[in-house]
């Protein structure tokens, strides 16, 4: 008893709660708060250390979706069928037959609330053909966002130990989300999704629980615990908007992640002076302690549903084919292609310099002059025009004498 009574001061005299040190204390456990407007960092526990992404993977796959939408390449109305690849993903999923067509809206909504990875493939196959070109599109869409830590292996985040990442590169694609498309990023508040009769709750909870907070991603799997990536917006005294972004992975329940996220953001808003969702409250109130931070409600019945549904046996990997299998392989090695401009985004790792470009010494294809002198004249060239050298007089032929002198140009 006595020692129990030991670790329960030690944990409140560096001010951690029982479901802070239940987080932070599991080896999945990893985190970052970012400043969105100026990159700052203002939290970070293993931000770098390789985790798997679970269902934060179809952030990636919302993204080229969103892309597609804003090159007009699709539509919120077009509409994709189902393969049978697609129907034979494991939970969660809408349950789409083969043959099924689905919009892209419905899509949208689908991944967004239930994490319908049936519907995640259905959109992956219908924009790139098959799922292993899709998964090329993401890799490369990864580096050029600066995912330097990422890989994919499928669109929907089912298990696959191949498939990694990091809170900070989940916190750049989040941020990329916002900036690249405000005009979708409402898509990711959506509480609800009614779609055949069923209605659909977002998996996120602290939707509509925590103060500013509008998005925008779980995910679970054995592998990963409980992950969450985040973002809310309050406003500082200057009625300025102050908007952070949160990632929190390998929570031991959806309750402690929640929480844990709950008092990372609190914190990083207090750092900015942010503290009121409306912009009305100028006055900085203190900072609530851990344990007095709200409890977030859950529905018991779909954690329950998700923990039985998701498992990592072998048999519950979706099964590819060769040819998929071989492009799969080939979307993952090093791309050649050239780097992607810098991003607008206020940068959140400090790049090093770059190395002084090389010289490269190139022989001189013409030998350039501004004028000649010609039968006793001196004469402008025209631009790429040059005088041939005079013969060195060791050479066993000559020139024949009475032949003009000649001008040749440069080919």
């Amino acid at each position: 008893m006595s020692c129990f009574l030991r670790v329960s001061c030690l944990l409140v005299a560096v001010g951690l709660s029982w479901g802070e040190a239940a987080v932070a204390g599991d080896k999945r456990y990893a985190a970052i708060v970012i400043d969105d407007a100026t990159g700052k960092i203002l939290h970070s526990e293993n931000a770098h250390a390789r985790r798997h992404p679970a269902s934060l993977t179809k952030k990636m796959t919302l993204y080229l979706l969103f892309e597609a939408l804003k090159a007009k390449k699709i539509t919120l109305n077009t509409r994709f069928s189902t393969s049978h690849l697609a129907t034979r993903q494991i939970p969660c999923k809408l349950g789409l037959q083969v043959g099924h067509t689905i919009s892209v809206e419905e899509i949208i909504k689908g991944m967004v609330t239930k994490s319908a990875n049936d519907a995640a493939v259905v959109f992956a196959e219908g924009l790139a053909g098959s799922l292993a070109n899709f998964v090329a599109l993401m890799n490369k869409k990864a580096k050029k966002l600066g995912m330097s830590s990422t890989r994919f292996y499928n669109a929907s985040g089912v298990p696959d130990a191949r498939q990694i990442t990091t809170a900070m590169d989940m916190a750049i694609l989040a941020r990329a989300l916002h900036h690249d498309f405000p005009e979708y990023y409402h898509y990711f508040r959506t509480k609800h999704f009614h779609y055949k009769g069923t209605s659909h709750r977002n998996h996120n909870q602290m939707l509509g629980s925590f103060q500013g907070l509008d998005g925008i991603k779980t995910g679970f799997v054995n592998a990963s615990g409980f992950n969450i990536s985040t973002s809310a917006l309050r406003y500082d005294q200057q009625r300025r908007p102050r908007r952070l972004f949160a990632v929190v992975m390998g929570g031991q329940s959806w309750r402690s992640r929640d929480k844990r996220t709950a008092q990372l953001l609190e914190e990083g808003f207090y750092k900015v002076g942010a503290y009121d969702a409306e912009g009305g409250n100028s006055v900085a109130p203190e900072l609530p302690d851990s344990n007095e931070l709200q409890n977030v409600s859950y529905d018991h019945t779909q954690k329950q549903e998700l923990e039985k549904s998701v498992s990592e046996e072998p048999e519950a990997f979706p099964q590819y084919d060769s040819n998929d299998a071989k492009l799969l392989e080939t979307s993952l090695k090093t791309s050649t292609e050239k780097k992607s401009a810098p991003s607008s985004l206020p940068d959140i790792i400090v790049r090093e310099p770059a190395a002084a470009p090389k010289k490269v010494r190139r022989k001189a294809r013409v030998m350039s002059v501004a004028a000649t002198v010609v039968d006793g004249q001196q004469r402008a060239l025209p631009p790429g025009w040059v005088v041939p050298k005079a013969p060195s007089s060791d050479q066993k032929t000559s020139p024949r004498p009475h032949s003009p002198f000649r001008l040749k140009k440069n080919r």
